[in-house]
């Protein structure tokens, strides 16, 4: 937006804001205005600091002139910073069509634990991850009401989240595939995707790692991978606070062997797996729908999600009594940590000659005969 002298006119969701300092203190106001071709030409003309001033000289406005999007935009912005350009998208959408469409009939003050709590029902039937978002994402509003001093209390604090209800995405996350699966699997596909399940049920790799990989992180004489990115939606992702991509991963040998055929007949010099055009995958989605669901359909096996396995090789090494430090140091959690055994071990009851394998690679450096 243009201005004169010091401040600015800027638009924030459908609205008019003005900003600048005053006496040495800096404001960001609303105008009250909608962002209209009529209004946006009104700001023109006008001077930023002396709208600013007459805004601030009527002191706060009142509590039923904030609206629910205008500080919902506020919020998201500010906190902008803390995510990826990918996550602040998903916020602003969800915002829009999750939260706008609901409580943009109530003013601020009117927003009660009840509101709350109908609201969320609505969203019942989403994913355990989405909900606990969608539900933070609200919070920060209402955090921010709190402390523009618009509201009292944040009333979402003493709202009751809904947790009984369990849609298929959640039902997904606690199964598991069987050893008798894995084998099938493994067996029947063929090509990059034959490598592809080798890497995810034998090593516990992330599918993003394995999308992730390059040539060079093999180390086929120590028989590790030496794991340093993530791939998500064509971005490469870095270790966080949350999921550390860098580590050492040890190979299993089928997986050492398929992987080293691969790599020796592959066109790529740099990614692992690639598309057609000889780039990385832009994500899994095309990977399930094209391939990972119509082989498991061609050979009876239900499909469980790619993220299960993961589950299912952790649940394996915890069924064969595998040591819990190196299941957690190979799939990337903090040793001691309980979210490996609470979250992902689901007993399968069954040994199988991954876990057995493991068992005899560690031993072996445990006696100073491994690399």
């Amino acid at each position: 937006m243009k201005s004169r002298g010091d401040g600015s006119f800027f638009v924030r969701g459908e609205t008019l804001w003005v900003q600048g300092s005053i006496e040495g203190k800096f404001f960001r106001k609303s105008t009250g205005k909608k962002a209209t071709k009529m209004n946006l030409a009104w700001s023109v003309k006008q001077r930023p600091l002396e709208v600013l001033g007459k805004i601030v000289s009527k002191g706060v406005k009142q509590k039923s002139e904030y609206t629910i999007k205008e500080l919902g935009y506020l919020a998201i912005e500010d906190s902008a910073g803390k995510r990826s350009e990918e996550v602040q998208k998903d916020y602003t959408s969800i915002f829009e069509r999750l939260i706008v469409p609901f409580f943009e009939k109530y003013a601020l003050e009117d927003i009660g634990i009840k509101e709350i709590e109908s609201w969320e029902k609505l969203h019942s039937n989403l994913s355990a991850d989405r909900r606990r978002r969608v539900r933070r994402i609200l919070k920060d509003i209402l955090k921010k009401a709190v402390r523009y001093k618009l509201i009292g209390e944040n009333p979402l604090n003493d709202a009751e989240p809904i947790t009984e209800t369990f849609s298929e995405d959640d039902e997904a996350i606690i199964k598991a595939y069987t050893t008798s699966e894995i084998r099938l699997i493994i067996d029947s596909a063929e090509g990059w995707l034959k490598v592809y399940f080798a890497l995810l049920f034998t090593t516990g790799m992330r599918v993003g790692e394995v999308l992730g990989l390059e040539v060079t992180d093999i180390d086929f004489e120590r028989k590790v991978i030496n794991l340093k990115q993530s791939l998500t939606q064509g971005k490469i992702k870095k270790s966080s606070r949350q999921k550390n991509h860098k580590r050492e991963v040890h190979l299993m040998p089928e997986a050492l062997t398929l992987l080293q055929e691969y790599i020796e007949n592959t066109k790529s010099d740099r990614w692992i797996f690639v598309s057609k055009k000889n780039t990385p995958h832009y994500d899994n989605a095309n990977i399930i729908s094209r391939h990972v669901k119509p082989l498991f359909k061609k050979i009876g096996v239900e499909y469980k999600t790619v993220k299960a396995t993961r589950k299912s090789y952790v649940s394996i090494m915890y069924d064969s009594n595998i040591p819990e430090s190196y299941i957690q140091t190979n799939i990337g959690h903090v040793v001691g940590s309980a979210v490996t055994k609470k979250f992902y071990y689901k007993s399968i009851h069954n040994n199988s000659e991954i876990a057995t394998l493991a068992s005899q690679e560690l031993e072996k450096k445990l006696n100073g005969n491994g690399n």
